[in-house]
C-alpha cells in the first residue's frame, strides 16, 4: 500500500494484493485507489500507481484492475494498461520483465 501527502494531507493511497481470480500465472490486482476531491488532477494517482508498478517490476507477470466506471477506465489506459473481456477484471498489464518473476 501506497499513500500520498500533499501540504501535510492525506491526498491518496492505492494498494495491490494478489488477484482473487484463478489468473494460471502470477497476477496481482491494483486496488483500493482513492484520491480525496480536493487533491483530484494534481497527478496522486498517476504517483501512487507508479510506484506500485515499479514494485510489482520482476515479481509478478501481470497486473490487473477493474475500472469501476469510464473515467477509472480512461486512467489505467492511459498509464498502459488495455481493456479486457470476459475476465474478473476489466484491464490488465503484462509487466516486461515477467520473464524474471519470482513466485508469488
Amino acid at each position: 500500500m501506497y499513500a500520498c501527502y500533499l501540504d501535510n494531507r492525506l491526498a491518496g493511497i492505492g494498494a495491490m494484493t494478489d488477484e482473487p481470480a484463478l489468473a494460471g500465472q502470477p497476477t496481482w490486482r491494483m486496488r483500493r485507489f482513492y484520491v480525496h476531491r480536493a487533491f483530484r488532477r494534481r497527478n496522486v494517482a498517476k504517483a501512487i500507481a507508479t510506484a506500485l508498478l515499479q514494485n510489482a517490476s520482476g515479481s509478478v507477470s501481470t497486473l490487473t484492475v477493474h475500472a469501476g466506471n469510464q473515467t477509472a477506465a480512461r486512467f489505467w489506459e492511459a498509464i498502459g494498461f488495455r481493456r479486457v473481456a470476459g475476465l474478473a477484471w476489466s484491464h490488465e498489464r503484462t509487466m516486461p520483465d515477467a520473464t524474471n518473476a519470482r513466485p508469488t
